[in-house]
């Protein structure tokens, strides 16, 4: 049975056929995903059930199915809570009004050396001296831990947890992620999108812990409305969409602006294009962002050719691109400016860069919000081309700290000559610097700590959103809806139903490990014993897999 789409908007210039069979194919696949893990709960295997229902979020993540939130997964998975968690801790409104939260847990899925949602999270302890910070991770693997965060943590007070080096499934991550949160007065999900284990291990509980979602991947499909007391914003396009979108309720909406450090210069524009190995008189154009960000869409969405023409009009300038290769940018060889595009691929230290920039370029077809913010804190103009309409503006760029000098254009023309003007004009460039550090600066230092204590109080004194009631998914396609399907497929992102399942087979209870490769892998050689394929063999390591439970933690 297909999907009935939702009021599709005629106007919508990238509706056609094959981007609706695309929304249908995914809506499709992400009920397949569901429907096993429905079976698998309702014989009992809670496991198995956790992680199809991980494989439906990552699914849906990575493939948009026309919604920002699946009411069916999200009723799935707090079901699955109630049936495996013990009640948490109930406080009384009394109890609440006269008392001030003093421990907060940050959840995240994986810490990253690179990556803006770690940065977010590690800048927020940092910064919060008032608190005792501690920090959970759900499924680190063998990443090592950025020592920013570590310390961080340490300096407050705190500790880190890795649940994932535990034995046992989802289920018992979630219940070691329960009893962690049960020691605290708040906690904030840093999660990836289809993380299960913190919605499973926060459900059915009472007013306590409180929870905060931060809304780090704001343009995508995400777990945690069912569970958020409040949903955190760090602009104001996401705060529209998970009201128009995710049904989350005004009051349950809050700002809490990127932390970004107020920067110390510590080299001139020019010692820093020295140490670049640029000439003090080149302009630089500066960009930097993961590779994706720039993907060619076709070729008016297309970073390079967007910015060649500048570069054949102004003979000094040189464009810097950080994080992505060559190869995402589509760059070509045999552009007669190709020695002035400077690649430069992930770096760790990028702050040599920014201080050698004359102009920050923002990536497109997607936005990368914390890079823009982290150059113009040293004084650097923005430029933006917002290749989207208004009513996909989360794809763009914007941000509290930035509405009056981030300079954003709907054209390319448009962009070629802003940005071409602030080669030309030096006074003018030094001025829209000036004005973008000292803006970036007021709302994300100066008046964040206003932000943050708001968000404490609301989150604290707020009533608990309570269940899904609504079991329905409604397929949209949108403006917002078919730009993200033809992003995603453009840019790579997009993983077939079966690396879905592949990519969580670990996780499965050994039995059913053992069945799905034996259906998978029908032939054997014939040195391979039949005991070892027998049916009788999945049916014993069914038996002895459902008689073992571990459960210890490994605190960092």
């Amino acid at each position: 049975m297909s999907p009935s789409i939702l009021k599709p908007d005629t106007t919508n210039s990238y509706l056609n056929n094959s981007v609706v069979k695309a929304i249908t194919d995914h809506y499709h696949n992400f009920c397949d995903f569901i429907s096993q893990a429905e079976h698998f709960l309702k014989i009992g295997e809670i496991d198995a059930a956790a992680v199809f229902g991980q494989m439906a979020a990552d699914y849906a993540f990575r493939n948009h199915p026309g919604f920002f939130v699946s009411p069916r997964l999200e009723n799935l998975l707090t079901h699955i809570g109630r049936m495996t968690m013990e009640r948490g801790a109930k406080f009384s409104d009394h109890f609440r009004a006269n008392n001030s939260p003093k421990r907060i847990l940050h959840i995240l899925t994986q810490a990253y050396e690179l990556g803006g949602h770690t940065r977010l999270a590690w800048r927020w302890i940092e910064r919060d001296k008032d608190h005792i910070h501690s920090v959970l991770l759900t499924r680190q693997g063998e990443r090592k831990v950025p020592k920013n965060l570590i310390n961080a943590v340490k300096a407050s007070g705190g500790h880190i947890y890795r649940i994932d080096k535990q034995f046992g499934g989802l289920i018992s991550r979630a219940k070691t992620l329960r009893r962690l949160a049960n020691q605290n007065d708040i906690v904030v999900l840093h999660i990836h999108p289809y993380d299960v284990v913190p919605i499973i291990g926060l459900s059915y509980r009472e007013k306590y812990p409180a929870v905060c979602y931060m809304n780090h991947a704001d343009h995508l499909f995400w777990l945690g409305v069912s569970i958020s007391d409040v949903i955190a914003h760090i602009r104001q396009s996401s705060w529209q969409l998970s009201i128009k979108r995710r049904k989350v309720e005004a009051k349950r909406c809050l700002m809490l602006p990127i932390p970004v450090n107020k920067t110390n210069r510590q080299l001139t524009r020019v010692v820093a294009k020295f140490q670049l190995g640029i000439a003090e008189d080149a302009i630089v154009l500066l960009s930097v962002a993961s590779g994706y960000k720039y993907n060619k869409i076709d070729d008016k969405i297309h970073f390079i050719n967007a910015v060649r023409p500048i570069l054949e009009k102004c003979d000094k300038t040189i464009l810097l691109v950080v994080g992505p290769s060559e190869s995402d940018l589509h760059l070509d060889m045999s552009l007669k400016v190709y020695n002035r595009i400077k690649v430069y691929g992930p770096q760790k230290d990028i702050e040599l860069f920014y201080q050698a920039a004359d102009i920050y370029l923002d990536s497109f077809p997607f936005a990368s919000i914390t890079s823009l913010l982290e150059a113009g804190s040293f004084g650097v103009p923005i430029v933006s081309y917002c290749v989207h309409p208004e009513q996909a503006a989360v794809l763009c760029a914007d941000d509290p700290g930035l509405i009056k000098s981030l300079v954003c254009t709907k054209d390319l023309e448009s962009y070629r000559n802003i940005i071409i003007k602030l080669i030309q004009d030096d006074s003018l460039r030094d001025r829209l610097g000036k004005q973008t550090e000292n803006e970036i600066v007021e709302v994300h230092e100066i008046l964040w700590p206003q932000f943050l204590k708001s968000l404490y109080e609301t989150v604290w004194l707020i009533e608990p959103p309570g269940n899904v009631i609504d079991d329905v998914d409604e397929v949209h396609a949108d403006e917002i809806d078919t730009r993200l399907v033809t992003l995603q497929k453009a840019t790579g992102k997009a993983w077939s139903k079966e690396m879905s399942v592949w990519n969580y087979y670990r996780l499965l209870p050994l039995w059913l490990r053992y069945q799905m490769r034996n259906q998978r892998h029908r032939k054997f050689p014939r040195w391979v014993p039949d005991w070892l394929i027998s049916e009788s063999l999945g049916k014993w390591l069914k038996k002895i897999s459902s008689t073992v439970y571990f459960g210890r933690v490994v605190p960092i």
